[in-house]
């Protein structure tokens, strides 16, 4: 159902990303990722992210890193979030009440999110 316009397959799948989008949200983001991949490269980079381990280069990496994330997500634990910033040696984490993947532009959240990242971003 990758290719197939209004497919549930795929608004099911954007929907465990953003749980609290509107439909015209969802729809945007199904338009979206059919239109910048194939169903196979798709499959490949999911298996690629599953598979992915980093936390034995964390140490090395001294730039200061923010780490944001929704404390409800669905699609990747709080739990793993935490374990990257607290293996960065210069990290601060910035943990949103939300359940969405990505803070939406329309979430009341969306004026913190900014103001954290732009205040990480011109920061000493």
């Amino acid at each position: 159902g990758w290719s197939t316009p209004g497919s549930s397959f795929v608004g099911s799948y954007i929907s465990t990303y953003f749980p609290d989008a509107t439909p015209d949200q969802i729809n945007a983001a199904i338009r979206h990722v059919q239109s910048a991949t194939s169903a196979e490269a798709m499959l490949k980079m999911r298996e690629m992210i599953n598979q992915a381990n980093i936390t034995s280069i964390l140490p090395n990496i001294s730039a200061p890193t923010l780490v944001m994330h929704s404390k409800d997500d669905a699609v990747h634990p709080l739990s793993e979030a935490q374990k990257v910033a607290r293996g960065l040696p210069n990290a601060s984490m910035t943990i949103f009440d939300n359940r969405n993947h990505y803070i939406l532009e329309t979430d009341d959240l969306w004026p913190e999110f900014i103001e954290t990242l732009f205040g990480f971003l011109t920061s000493d």
